[in-house]
């Protein structure tokens, strides 16, 4: 659990009774109402088409609604946004 976010490169987190800080760019944030994935099979993605490219048990979050009606999922991961096929991911 997210505690302190003020410095840029260092958050302070909880975790169970254990408090610390971490590297902000080690972690994404997960807002409520967003949804944590892991690539199950690798996906590369057409930049122009507004896809992105994931790489087998990569790790993202669902930006936005869920499945469109085309059966993909707008997600982020890093710096990175775009959408993959929900067939590409398991939720977790």
């Amino acid at each position: 659990m997210l505690v302190d976010d003020s410095n840029e490169d260092w958050w302070k987190g909880k975790i169970g009774d254990r408090v610390g800080f971490f590297p902000a760019n080690f972690v994404q944030r997960v807002r409520p109402g967003e949804n944590v994935w892991r690539c199950c099979q690798p996906f590369s993605g057409n930049k122009e088409q507004g896809c992105m490219s994931l790489k087998e048990n990569q790790i993202c979050v669902g930006v936005g609604r869920s499945k469109d009606a085309d059966g993909f999922i707008r997600v982020s991961s890093g710096k990175k946004r775009g959408l993959v096929p929900a067939d590409a991911l398991t939720e977790i």
